[in-house]
């Protein structure tokens, strides 16, 4: 994540900006970031930044609706509950979405 923080625009401005203020956190090239430590870090071949629109580019949809299974033979004398909900998602703008190496 350092080598993002080093990188500079072509004026010479920082593309890393941070807050030192409450609210909203810093920026990378005028838009709000997160972190993900699933992501790759650096290195040969690796992708540890991807920048675009995610409303955008990335579709999340609950494929059922969230059943109950009832169980009341484990654990006598309680009975137990298990929620189950399927989700799934896809890229549908990949225009929105661009990853970077570094």
């Amino acid at each position: 994540m350092t080598s993002v923080m080093k990188m500079q625009s072509t004026t010479g401005a920082f593309i890393w900006q941070e807050t030192l203020r409450d609210g909203p956190a810093g920026t990378i090239v005028g838009r709000p970031y997160q972190i993900n430590e699933a992501i790759d870090s650096e290195g040969s071949g690796k992708y540890p930044v991807f920048l675009g629109d995610f409303t955008r580019g990335y579709f999340v949809v609950n494929r059922t609706p969230i059943e109950v299974i009832r169980d009341p033979l484990s654990s006598k004398p309680n009975i137990e509950f298990m929620f189950i909900m399927r989700n799934g998602g896809a890229v549908v703008t990949a225009e929105a979405i661009k990853k970077l190496s570094i």
